[in-house]
């Protein structure tokens, strides 16, 4: 069984545990799990428990958090009325188990000072053992109670713990959604290329409009389109009707081929079975070969509009969000707040935005949270300075502060590109990143000299930079007219926030009549990497 289906199981079992103790069924009373169904993005289920004389259930739906970035953690958003009220929750399952009550209650206590360091300005959610003692007709006065409670009274454990014995993290929050789901919505809804030529789909016979837009010298892709058009249909009639199916009309066979032009290929519905619906696509295959350079153009042109249809709907939403992570960072910066793992999977997209799992959180001259307890984070956000141990980071980065809190730069500014364009704006960096942390892990495991994998992590962290540079460079450049048209509003923080980063020698836009400065995502993203790079690359700077 994968990772995350062991995971989920064990939250329906969790679940499952709390419920038997708050209806009071005993713990072998059977359990009956039906699922109904995928609704955005999150499995539903309903449990029913069988007792002698009795039976209950409740329902809940359990989604994986994360854009598949790396991440070390496993989170799941878990919706329960019966448990949690009005409340989501936030599951999260640590990368080394911890199996300790004293370990578990000591974490909980700390994060909640990065909570109340935070606080007023910055929003952490931090897990709380309350959430789940509610349930069982308990009072107390403050969490702090709740954490020693369950660290006095061992029966109660089990209502943390998944596969047994490793304490999961939990936090509520209401109203908001995780912000995977908002920049899930923000570049997958809208128009798509098949329903675009679906309601264009005179688009094949429209030889004028089709010249005026892309000139002449392009004739020729609309001529082969038609001609592939008439041929596959042709085609598929006549298997069709081979196959005793003679009822297909000519606006069905269009439909065939719209979809197949869109990568959507026919489907077994109505009289069509699953052979002929393979055959039918596979025509489109054959037949297609002779016209292979024609749809490749055709395909990239028409997905080249839909993008901007989508791009114009919903520019004024993605400048706000990108305006957001930017009052976000300020916020971390002038709190001196290191969170070191922002992603859009720890990030809820309230306004303003608040964030979650502080397992990472750094405040430097803190006395509790001042050094890491977790070194790393997610590959297309992280930098190898967050995975260097604080001897390492002190020798390269005298100072240290700035080392933590300038990681949040450079997973703002990766998650700001993927707000504006729908992609990542670091692939080969991603790969460097893993490619640095096992060479590091395997200079700590033959427990090479310090004075050499101190060296070896300067030249390899040179490296992930470079890589970073020329990945940044091109990202840039080929969505430099979508980047150039999102123009947002930098307020008071942030652009004070700007203006301390890089020194006396900057100067910002003139702000507008409102007090705040216009500036195009492009060159905040440009300011952003000069920054970030500029620190991190240590043999460049010298």
């Amino acid at each position: 069984m994968r990772e995350k289906d062991r995971n989920i199981f064990a939250l329906h079992e969790l679940l499952a545990r709390v419920f038997r103790e708050k209806k009071g069924f005993a713990p072998k009373d059977r359990l009956e799990m039906n699922s109904h169904g995928l609704l955005s993005m999150f499995q539903t289920y309903e449990a029913v428990i069988h007792g002698k004389g009795k039976k209950a259930g409740f329902r809940f739906s359990i989604r994986a958090i994360g854009e598949g970035g790396g991440s070390k953690s496993k989170a799941y958003h878990v919706k329960c009325g019966e448990i949690f009220g009005v409340h989501d929750a936030v599951f999260i399952v640590p990368p080394v188990p911890t199996v300790s009550v004293e370990e578990y209650v000591e974490r909980l206590a700390v994060f909640h000072e990065a909570s109340c360091a935070a606080s007023p300005k910055i929003t952490l959610l931090v897990p709380e053992v309350g959430v789940i003692l509610r349930n069982f007709n308990l009072m107390f006065n403050s969490e702090g109670d709740c954490r020693n409670f369950l660290k006095a009274n061992p029966h109660y454990h089990q209502f943390f713990k998944l596969l047994g014995q490793n304490f999961v993290y939990i936090s509520i929050f209401s109203d908001s959604e995780i912000m995977d789901q908002t920049v899930r919505a923000l570049h997958g809804s809208g128009e798509s290329l098949f329903s675009f030529l679906y309601k264009m789909r005179g688009v094949l016979s429209d030889h004028y409009s089709f010249e005026r837009e892309y000139g002449h010298g392009m004739a020729w892709v609309l001529e082969d389109m038609e001609e592939f058009q008439h041929r596959y249909r042709q085609a598929a009639s006549a298997l069709a009707a081979k196959s005793n199916v003679p009822d297909i009309t000519a606006r069905q066979t269009e439909d065939w081929f719209i979809g197949l032009v869109s990568g959507r290929p026919a489907r077994e519905e109505g009289l069509i079975d699953n052979a002929l619906a393979v055959e039918i696509n596979g025509l489109f295959l054959s037949v297609g070969k002779d016209y292979a350079p024609a749809l490749k153009i055709f395909r990239g042109l028409f997905a080249k509009k839909v993008e901007k249809i989508n791009f114009d709907r919903n520019k004024a939403e993605t400048e706000t969000w990108i305006e957001e992570l930017l009052f976000l960072l300020a916020r971390l910066w002038f709190q001196g707040i290191a969170f070191r793992d922002c992603k859009f999977a720890n990030i809820i997209a309230s306004r303003p935005l608040g964030l979650i799992d502080p397992e990472s959180v750094v405040i430097p001259g803190h006395p509790a949270l001042g050094k890491p307890r977790m070194l790393g984070g997610t590959a297309a956000y992280a930098v190898p300075a967050s995975l260097l141990p604080m001897p390492y980071l002190e020798a390269l980065y005298p100072g240290t502060a700035k080392a933590f809190l300038l990681q949040d730069w450079n997973a703002i500014l990766a998650m700001v590109y993927f707000v504006a364009t729908g992609r990542n704006l670091y692939g080969n960096a991603a790969e460097s990143y893993k490619s640095f942390h096992a060479g590091l892990a395997a200079k700590f495991r033959e427990k090479r000299p310090a004075r050499e994998i101190l060296g070896w992590a300067r030249e390899e962290n040179s490296r992930f930079w470079d890589v970073a540079a020329l990945e940044f460079s091109q990202g840039l450049n080929s969505e430099k007219e979508k980047l150039e048209s999102l123009v947002i509003s930098v307020g008071s923080e942030t652009a004070a926030m700007f203006s301390e980063a890089l020194g006396p020698g900057y100067r910002a836009a003139p702000p507008s009549g409102d007090g705040k400065i216009r500036m195009a995502v492009y060159k905040i993203l440009k300011l952003m990497f000069g920054i970030v790079s500029g620190y991190y690359n240590i043999r460049a700077s010298k």
